[in-house]
């Protein structure tokens, strides 16, 4: 029996010396397009970095390889170089594509890739701590090209050392193979990324509606742990700092900083440690402290040794978080049981990466993406327990609501008695001051269109006076009496119009006072006053060639202030004459309608719009249709007409379609006593035709 026992200790002694001094030769064959590398891998220490190429391949050293007959090779944190050893023979239908060495472990310093070429094995260096454009495939991995030779076996060499746990994950790709292996890893990368900066901006969008810290303590942890992945899966370095490996470097100890002081703050906040467990709270308050170093220490000299202390000190806050969660939640604080699940996650895939960290191998799975799966699970979840919170902080609210609404019921009683009192009161003054503010407003508006108008009309024809009398003043030897006689008799038409326009202002002020500018009422000969007033109006009309027309068939003795009458008549034809083009004709004509007296002006002019309709007889109106000869128009003549018919009790009105002309009407009451003849028989009874310029 114990000879039996020898031989075969003997013989597994010599094959197990056979396969550490012998790795596989790796068959490249087309038809797979991916090879792990673990078993066809020979791994060489070297404690003091200093072993060249040329020494690594001689004897006694090329002996020393030793054959990995594990899983991943990991060694942790080691201050030593490691060198590593792939044959490779390629199949002549492997000959055509393209293949590629991947280790993928992006923190790795010092990547060196020897690789066979025409004159001698050629070099590549790369790492985390040269810029990212030395590496010769743009991957977040180190991505390495394998230059075959025809139907011979080639030896790669990589000579690997960081500060950061060493790990070989190696894998040899076809080169379409290794696109859609990116491309998978990439949507992986991209979703959890997705699914953490969603939750930081929900919760900071919480935070600046409540001004809750916890939820930017949240958002704090969270964003350097999203920032922490996205360095350690190489992303950081590939596409936003490939310049930059001093931050590539300084990344991983300056985010575990802030990642422990985050979660710290957190956790003691969150979860009102200092009310329910007081001793642990000032525990986890001290661990701030060498979280604090750390940062500090990484900004300034990044090493194995911070590593190291991170891993260390990551444990401990983990670890004392999860039991501060759990003895709140002993104490029956419900929302420290969502803390405490997501902390359990968490904690089981962060104690599997420190594991990892110290070369106790775990499957391939838990060492790549286990910790990147446990943090978006434990984020969903401190999400749950925030929103939790906000559950609770609304029933506390609501509860408080109620005592208070309760407490103040009594007092709304009795103040509602008060108010009701009260509302009459103040809804009338109110009423009162809104229709004193509005009248003042209008007020107010009217004066300052007053004002303006008045300037504007005002202005013109004085300077105009003035320049005439500067003129002769200036230059008085060179007029005779003739043309003196001209200017004085353009001087008098101006002021004559000035002294129009301030009798109409003074007309329509005394209106609008109230005080009475008629006479005693007398009997008033309306056809009279028309023919009167066309007579006035000839010259006029005939200046501008327009045709005046008159109908005398009926006519009408009313009871009335003759000078109010007389004045809309007069306002009417006016504004007639104005807005008529040369050539046109104007109608006047005088009816009755059973007790009620008509006078119609009618003109061949440019027509009212809808528009200039609405306000027609409001004052300081400028309509769209202009004077068709330069004359003067104030805008005050039709506001005056109204008013004045109005105290006639009487009613004007227009009716115009744009661009047909436009028909002004005017109805005035008679009295029992008034006169109203209307006859074909009168020898005047015709058209009187007068103003028109002969062809």
């Amino acid at each position: 029996m114990p000879f039996r026992f020898l031989i075969a200790a003997f013989v597994l002694v010599q094959l197990c010396s056979t396969s550490l001094a012998n790795a596989l030769e790796l068959q490249l064959d087309n038809r797979q397009g991916e090879y792990r590398l673990e078993q066809y891998l020979d791994i060489l220490e070297d404690p003091d970095g200093k072993l060249t190429l040329e020494e690594i391949r001689r004897q006694p050293i090329a002996d020393q390889f030793i054959r990995n007959t594990g899983s991943v090779p990991n060694r942790g944190f080691s201050k030593s170089t490691y060198w590593l050893r792939i044959r490779i023979h390629l199949h002549e239908n492997a000959l055509a594509s393209k293949w590629w060495l991947e280790v993928a472990w992006p923190s790795l310093d010092h990547v060196d890739y020897y690789f066979p070429g025409d004159s001698g094995y050629q070099l590549i260096q790369t790492g985390d701590e040269h810029i990212f454009r030395t590496r010769p495939y743009p991957h977040r991995n180190f991505v390495f090209p394998i230059k075959h030779m025809q139907d011979q076996p080639i030896t790669v060499y990589l000579r690997v050392a960081t500060k950061n746990p060493l790990v070989f994950p190696l894998t040899i790709w076809e080169d379409q193979r290794l696109v859609e292996y990116t491309n998978q890893n990439n949507f992986f990368f991209m979703a959890s990324y997705g699914i953490m900066l969603a939750m930081v901006l929900y919760n900071l969008f919480i935070f600046f509606s409540l001004r809750d810290r916890s939820y930017l303590l949240y958002s704090i942890y969270s964003s350097a742990l999203m920032l922490l992945f996205v360095w350690s899966n190489g992303t950081g370095f590939q596409f936003f700092w490939p310049d930059s490996p001093w931050l590539q470097n300084i990344a991983s100890p300056v985010l575990f900083a802030i990642i422990f002081i985050a979660m710290i703050s957190f956790s003691r906040r969150f979860l009102n440690a200092r009310h329910y467990i007081p001793e642990w709270d000032r525990l986890l308050r001290y661990l701030i402290y060498p979280s604090i170093a750390l940062l500090i220490w990484g900004f300034i000299a990044p090493s194995n040794f911070t590593g190291r202390f991170s891993s260390i000190l990551g444990m401990l806050v983990m670890g004392l978080s999860w039991f501060s969660a759990f003895l709140v939640w002993r104490k029956g604080n419900r929302q420290a049981g969502f803390l405490l699940l997501a902390f359990t996650i968490f904690l089981v895939f962060a104690f599997m990466t420190q594991l990892r960290n110290h070369a106790i191998l775990l499957p391939h799975l838990a060492h790549v993406y286990g910790t990147q799966i446990g943090a978006v699970i434990e984020m969903l979840l401190l999400g749950f327990a925030l929103a939790d919170r906000i559950h609770v902080l609304r029933r506390e609210k609501d509860e408080a609501q109620v005592l208070t609404v309760q407490s103040l019921l009594e007092s709304e009683r009795t103040l509602e008695r008060n108010v009701v009192e009260r509302t009459t009161e103040l809804s009338e003054a109110n009423r009162k001051l809104s229709e004193t503010v509005e009248q003042l407003s209008r007020l107010n508006k009217e004066k300052s269109e007053f004002l303006g108008i008045v300037a504007h009309d005002l202005n013109a024809p004085l300077s105009g006076v003035l320049l005439s009398v500067k003129g002769m003043e200036t230059h008085y030897d060179q007029f005779d009496a003739l043309q003196i006689k001209g200017k004085l008799i353009d001087i008098r038409g101006t002021i004559t119009h000035v002294s129009g326009i301030i009798a109409r202002l003074l007309r329509l002020d005394h209106i609008e006072e109230g005080v009475s500018m008629a006479s005693d009422p007398e009997r008033v000969d309306l056809s009279a006053i028309i023919q009167a007033l066309v007579s006035d109006f000839t010259g006029l009309a005939q200046r501008k060639n327009i045709m005046l027309k008159h109908d005398c068939c009926t006519a009408a003795v009313i009871t009335a202030d003759y000078f109010s009458v007389y004045e809309v008549i007069e306002n009417l034809i006016s504004n007639a004459i104005k807005f008529s083009p040369p050539g046109t004709e104007i109608s006047i004509r005088l009816s009755c309608l059973g007790q009620q007296v008509r006078i119609e002006v009618r003109d061949q002019g440019p027509g009212l719009t809808q528009e200039d309709q609405t306000k027609l007889f409001q004052k300081y109106v400028r309509l769209c249709a202009r004077p068709t000869g330069n004359e003067k128009s104030t805008g005050l003549g039709l506001a005056i007409a109204k008013k004045l018919t109005q105290d006639l009790r009487g009613k004007i009105w227009c009716e115009s379609k744009h661009g047909h002309g436009a028909c002004f009407i005017v109805e005035l009451p008679m009295a029992a006593s008034d006169e109203v003849i209307c006859s074909d028989s009168r020898p005047d009874c015709m058209d009187v035709v007068q103003g028109r310029i002969p062809d």
